[in-house]
């Protein structure tokens, strides 16, 4: 398929500024409006992405509208329960680390940035 045009990509940039800009407790909510206001988006970013970090929520959301993905990267968080990792075909589920929570904002900006 044909890589998505840059008008295109002007045209979906505020709202994809508004769904990154929410809480992540807020972005399941947020995919469901897309999904049904703009069916296309997904799978259109979804094809052009090479690595995807998705949190469990999103990537169920995902699966229901698009089927199971077969990425070659992926990182899907699964809050205190650790993550899996996908990486050329191959998963590892990894446990998480039991630690007191001081505060939960950015913690996935900083596990992605860490990943």
């Amino acid at each position: 398929m044909p890589p998505i045009h840059p008008e295109r990509w002007r045209e979906l940039q505020p709202l994809l500024d508004d769904g990154l800009e929410r809480p992540a407790h807020e972005r399941a909510a947020w995919l469901e409006s897309v999904r049904r206001e703009h069916p296309e988006l997904i799978a259109d970013l979804l094809r052009e992405a090479t690595i995807v970090k998705l949190n469990d929520s999103e990537a169920a959301e995902i699966d229901s509208m698009l089927g199971r993905q077969q990425w070659q990267s992926a990182c899907i968080t699964r809050g205190a329960a650790g993550c899996t990792i996908i990486l050329d075909g191959r998963r590892y589920d990894c446990p998480g680390y039991a630690v007191k929570v001081a505060d939960t904002v950015g913690a996935g900006d900083a596990f992605s940035a860490a990943f």
